[in-house]
């Protein structure tokens, strides 16, 4: 018949404001102004300009990929994450001028990237484990993008 149907992710209903105020005080002091929510970022690979999250200067808000909150991905993970995140916020839109726009991650950014404790273990947590949580979120959404269209299509018929 068909494939056999991916198992649901179970997602754990984290409160991204309450991560991005606790990270703000810790590292930050309670400086980096600005929103946090999560959105449905297109799954690629990493070497096909993979998202897991972005900000925004315009609007200081910062997005990131409702896969983070897959019960599999340690809260640890989700902090550097954020942590990345506001860190841009925080050094400003003068990193993406004209001569740097290409590369945000400059040296003073990766210096200031390391300096949070879990910078080392999120990084091997990507390389290891994060590949696997990925394709199980790509299945499901393959699975339920069939649907919808078997669902589509079947209700045409019963219309016509």
């Amino acid at each position: 018949m068909g494939k056999r149907k991916p198992r649901e992710p179970q997602m754990r209903g984290t409160s991204l404001l309450k991560r991005f105020d606790k990270i703000n005080l810790a590292y930050f002091g309670g400086m980096v102004c600005g929103g946090i929510g999560w959105r449905t970022f297109p799954l690629g690979t990493r070497n096909d300009n993979l998202s897991l999250a972005n900000c925004t200067f315009a609007e200081r808000f910062i997005q990131v990929s409702d896969v983070l909150d897959d019960k599999r991905v340690p809260l640890w993970y989700l902090d550097s994450v954020i942590y990345h995140e506001m860190l841009h916020l925080h050094l400003g839109p003068r990193q993406f001028d004209s001569d740097s726009y290409a590369y945000p991650h400059d040296f003073r950014f990766k210096c200031l990237e390391r300096r949070h404790p879990d910078f080392e273990r999120a990084e091997k947590f990507e390389q290891d484990k994060l590949d696997r949580i990925l394709n199980s979120h790509r299945r499901w959404r393959e699975w339920e993008k069939a649907k919808a269209s078997r669902l589509r299509l079947a209700a045409k018929r019963r219309g016509k």
